[in-house]
């Protein structure tokens, strides 16, 4: 019997630890961002360059916020309630801004409002989780959407992926233009010149033909490596910019993410980063040669902390862009 009482200490002990471990793991990433501030995931540009949208932490509250191009005249135009409001974009005309919401589940909900957080609007229901959404004219947007039930099952316990969905700005006209299940679904891309929606599957990058109503897989996946991220074109110089692994890295316990330009008309591809972290969120601007991005400069810790940065696409030269506003600066010293 008396042999019994340490195994018996033993298990219970070793149950306990299990169980701290287990509750650790479930409440690790919520508990990342509960009092965190700073930048958050996504960018956007407006077409005319004026104004820049992103998400900020502000102890642990999402919104959404814009700024000029030069860091001045900070505005918040959106108001979380116990969510995290993230990836915004804006509009052609620039006269709205769509955006995620994600709740403590991780579901995220896409919204729209007016450019200056007016008029806010819940254009998808939480029985939808909306990975990521782009705009094709001033009416319509497009949508990555799998059912929010499915989203934290494994491969093997669910047949359910993403497809694509468009809905109208005023949240009438909702259709689903895909049934193909696919395991990711993101970089959405609208492409006015080929009339087409691009987005990533996994290592393929996949067009969806708004005429013919079908997707194939884009005419330039051979050109680029098999591994990259956060894919972004550019018309305007009929060229991609997307991040990958780095060589110097690849051998490394831990990988490295830069910057990198694909020319489409000679094949050419320009590494334009070097800063042995990773980079998220790259954007074009509209009217200048650069790109605006975010550096994951603690990567690959949590909570995700960035840096806002420029580079220069001729001459690879790199900006910080500091946010010169009152308020998120007394956020960062509360």
């Amino acid at each position: 019997m008396n042999k019994k009482k340490p195994l018996l200490g033993a298990i219970a002990l070793a149950a306990l630890l299990l169980i701290s471990s287990i509750g650790y793991m479930l409440l690790a990433d919520r508990d990342a961002y509960q009092y965190y501030t700073g930048l958050g995931s996504g960018l956007a540009i407006s077409g005319d360059d004026q104004r820049i949208a992103f998400s900020y932490f502000n102890n642990g509250n999402s919104a959404i916020y814009t700024t000029g191009q030069d860091g001045k005249d900070v505005k918040r135009v959106s108001n979380p309630d116990g969510v995290y409001h993230t990836d915004p974009q804006f509009s052609p005309d620039s006269s709205k801004i769509l955006y995620l919401s994600q709740d403590s589940n991780h579901i995220k909900t896409l919204y729209i409002e007016n450019v200056d957080g007016a008029n806010p609007k819940k254009l998808s229901d939480h029985s939808q989780h909306i990975s990521g959404a782009v705009f094709s004219d001033n009416e319509t947007i497009f949508f990555a959407s799998m059912p929010a039930e499915e989203l934290k099952k494994t491969e093997g316990e669910t047949q359910e992926g993403y497809d694509l969905f468009s809905v109208k700005i005023d949240g009438t006209g909702m259709q689903q233009l895909t049934d193909r299940d696919f395991f990711t679904m993101d970089s959405l891309v609208f492409s006015d010149d080929k009339k087409e929606i691009l987005f990533k599957d996994f290592d393929d990058i996949n067009a969806f033909d708004l005429k013919d109503q079908r997707v194939y897989t884009a005419d330039f996946r051979d050109e680029l490596p098999d591994d990259f991220f956060h894919l972004m074109l550019s018309p305007k110089l009929n060229a991609v910019a997307y991040t990958t692994i780095t060589e110097e890295s690849r051998d490394t316990s831990l990988f490295e993410y830069d910057l990198f330009l694909k020319d489409l008309q000679n094949g050419e591809t320009k590494r334009l980063t070097d800063l042995n972290s990773s980079v998220v969120s790259p954007v074009f601007f509209n009217e200048k040669n650069e790109i605006l991005f975010l550096e994951y400069i603690n990567w690959p810790q949590e909570p995700e902390e960035y840096k806002l940065r420029t580079v220069d696409i001729e001459t690879k030269r790199l900006e910080e862009l500091s946010l010169k506003c009152p308020i998120l600066k007394q956020a960062a010293l509360s």
